[in-house]
């Protein structure tokens, strides 16, 4: 994301102090959760317009400028907690280094629901797929007829190794 809100806010009066509370242009505390792992305010630009502001992104704003915004370049939350947007738990870092600041059972977690998801598909689709893609099949092709949700999932599928008894790895 590389919406910049945050040079907004910042011009408008928000802050966030160093223990990661923001507060609005008046002094009153703002913040609330949505769906999402991170906390945010709400800024009105407009009548009907009202933009998001990541309390962590602008307190990495403060802390770091415009460096925040360079491609390829997340806010890190080193101790993996998204609520903690205390001044020192904060630092940008690639979306590899952002991952790992997650603790490992997350990690794992993570990794096992994204790969339960790509086991609905059956190990004889699997092998139909990937003999379609030999047979010169592009992958625009491939996600639009067999409704795979993105080229990382299709990648995964063509890199699946089955054998007659099954998946192999």
């Amino acid at each position: 994301m590389n919406s910049r809100y945050e040079i907004l806010a910042k011009e408008k009066g928000y802050f966030v102090d160093k223990q990661g509370n923001a507060y609005s242009p008046q002094g009153n505390k703002v913040g609330t959760r949505g769906k999402g792992p991170y906390l945010y305010f709400g800024i009105r630009v407009s009548k009907t317009k009202v933009i998001k502001v990541y309390i962590h992104r602008l307190q990495a704003y403060q802390k770091l400028g415009d460096l925040i915004f360079n491609d390829n370049i997340e806010v890190r939350h080193l101790n993996g907690n998204s609520f903690d947007n205390s001044f020192k738990n904060l630092a940008i870092g690639t979306p590899s280094e952002n991952a790992m600041d997650k603790p490992e059972s997350k990690r794992k977690k993570i990794s096992l629901v994204a790969s339960n998801k790509l086991k609905v598909y059956s190990d004889e689709l699997v092998l139909e797929i990937q003999r379609m893609r030999e047979a010169g099949m592009t992958y625009a092709e491939l996600i639009k007829k067999y409704n795979i949700k993105s080229k990382s999932s299709l990648n995964y599928i063509l890199k699946r190794k089955v054998s007659r008894n099954g998946v192999d790895g």
